[in-house]
């Protein structure tokens, strides 16, 4: 986190100064208050024009304060904010470059939660920093000072028994540390479940697991609630403790002044009076310090978590290599192999060349490595070994946004942005006409629904609830075809459509993949009947190819494949 500081030390270093000089009016001021007391000795002995004149100085040094105070604050708070909102953009910046590997190893909750709180948690810690640990040193000197300067004796009675508050304060902040680093842990475990709760609730209800959810959210609520109760109230210790040594050592000080006031040593009412201010003072700075420690094992362990994403392994910028330039739409797997766990791999040894144009099913049984083979070519993932190649060019000495520039991807999961059917259209292709829009829409049969909207294309809509999930595909869908990409990839694109709108939208992806190269990962084989090439693969392997015909010849995997979806079972 040193860097966002460094980026603004010169906004840093305006707030010390102006602390230091918010300080410094603070110590002179009971000073002049003093002075204006010695100069009423009694009745009929009031020095009228020093008294003026110290009160000159006191309404100078009041508006001083303010405006230094003012000033302090407000420039603290505008650098403090900047460095948020710098760390919350380079946080996304960073997700946005993390590879998949990590995201599906981690919570989204626990992502946002840092994104989110963690953020604000590491700022309020920073900005009770700047307000209060640099003051409090400078006025904590600034008062040794004076102290020393008037009368030795008291001020050593001052100086031995404060930092008794400051030892207590110590104490107890390091013993919170790990509550503290443990209660943000467990505010991020329970943004991620309440995440997964909220975003699955059709299937929570669907299998009566409303009870068990509850139970486990409610175990672990109770879990922060016990962790959150110890931290605060061992972290509430400080105040109170100090605030107590700094109240006995205000009484001793009167006592003690009083005593050389009666004494005749010449120690003044006046010097009494700034040596109580002192003694008052001279505790607010170890009670503000003790309040940063206490704040500081938060902010840490907010920072810790946040420098953990910011120092994960990202996808290297290749903005340094060439573009991948396509003549032909031909790909190459050679020798490839790859594995999500070490000890458990999924691809192994795959060879398999795609011409161009050629449409291409892949096919088997779950866990086959049919889904894995598209992000790998996408690079989603890297390889283990072996090499990918895109008409000849390694897709790994090629800019990574130029590949995928050159895929359309329908998923069996479909997704829209919370935006405007518009701009959810226009994802691929942001040039695209009004024209065109309704012309691949009706082809899609997408108008059916959009026509019906009350702002049509410009409907606000969200991944929510705006649509069912049949028209989210058909979205999809013709997102996909208006951005005319030059290699389409289809998973199960029409899993959610009803089977006359799917009749109607297959072949207008017929029409799509026509002189395209096509990779189609399909469940249903009737729907990849027409393939110039059907791939079988098992356990990460191809055990068959060719077409459809030839295929339930050989009576191999396909065949039983084929003959699992379409024989008609036996009465």
């Amino acid at each position: 986190m040193k860097k966002y500081l460094r980026k603004h030390l010169l906004a840093f270093i305006m707030v010390i100064i102006l602390s230091s000089l918010t300080s410094v009016i603070r110590i002179i001021t009971p000073l002049i208050v003093g002075k204006a007391i010695d100069v009423m000795i009694e009745a009929g002995q009031v020095d009228f024009a020093k008294l003026s004149q110290y009160i000159q100085w006191l309404i100078i040094c009041a508006a001083a304060f303010l405006l230094s105070q003012w000033l302090t604050v407000h420039i603290s708070n505008n650098t403090v904010f900047r460095i948020a909102k710098q760390v919350r953009d380079d946080l996304f910046s960073t997700i946005q470059k993390l590879p998949l590997s990590y995201l599906d190893s981690h919570l989204h909750g626990e992502t946002i939660n840092v994104l989110i709180n963690d953020v604000e948690q590491f700022t309020d810690g920073l900005l009770l920093i700047i307000n209060s640990l640099f003051s409090g040193i400078i006025t904590i000197i600034g008062i040794l000072f004076f102290m020393f300067s008037i009368n030795a004796q008291i001020a050593w009675t001052v100086v031995l028994l404060t930092p008794l508050s400051l030892l207590i304060a110590q104490f107890i902040a390091r013993n919170t540390h790990d509550l503290f680093a443990r209660q943000s842990a467990l505010k991020a475990a329970q943004s991620g479940m309440a995440d997964e709760f909220i975003n699955q609730q059709k299937r929570i209800k669907a299998f009566n697991y409303q009870s068990q959810a509850q139970q486990r959210f409610a175990q672990l609520n109770s879990e922060l609630v016990s962790c959150s109760a110890r931290a605060i109230f061992f972290s509430s210790l400080v105040n109170p403790s100090t605030r107590l040594i700094n109240n006995i050592i205000y009484a001793i000080t009167g006592l003690q002044g009083a005593l050389m006031c009666l004494s005749g040593s010449g120690f003044t009412v006046g010097s009494l009076s700034v040596f109580l201010s002192y003694a008052s003072e001279f505790g607010k700075p170890f009670n503000d310090i003790s309040s940063v420690l206490s704040e500081l094992q938060s902010c840490l362990a907010s920072a810790q978590r946040i420098e953990a994403i910011l120092n994960s392994p990202v996808i290297a910028d290749d903005q340094d290599k060439p573009q991948l330039l396509l003549k032909k739409s031909v790909i190459s797997f050679h020798d490839v192999c790859f594995s999500y766990d070490k000890k458990k791999p999924i691809i192994q040894h795959l060879s398999l060349d795609i011409k161009d144009g050629e449409k291409i099913a892949l096919v088997g049984t779950t866990g086959c490595g049919k889904t894995t083979l598209i992000n790998l070519l996408l690079r989603f993932y890297d390889i283990d070994s072996g090499s990918i190649t895109i008409d000849g060019q390694d897709i790994y000495s090629v800019r990574c946004s130029s590949l995928r520039d050159c895929f359309g991807m329908v998923l069996q999961d479909s997704w829209v942005k919370q935006a405007t059917i518009r701009d959810n259209l226009t994802i691929g292709n942001p040039q695209a006409s009004q024209k065109q829009i309704e012309e691949i829409c009706h082809i899609t049969h997408c108008d059916r629904f959009i026509e019906r909207m009350k702002h049509k294309y410009d409907t606000y809509i969200s991944d929510e609830n705006s649509l069912s999930a049949g028209q989210k595909q058909l979205l999809s869908i013709a997102r996909v075809m208006l951005s005319q990409p030059r290699i389409l990839i289809l998973d199960e694109a029409t899993s959610n459509i009803d089977t006359r709108t799917e009749i109607d939208v297959q072949k207008a992806l017929e029409a799509l993949m026509e002189n395209r190269t096509s990779l189609i990962v399909a469940h249903r084989l009737s729907t990849i009947v027409n393939a110039d090439r059907i791939i079988v693969m098992n356990q990460g392997q191809i055990v068959e190819q060719g077409r459809h015909e030839e295929l339930l010849k050989k009576k191999g995997a396909y065949y039983t494949l084929y003959n699992s979806q379409f024989r008609q079972p036996s009465i």
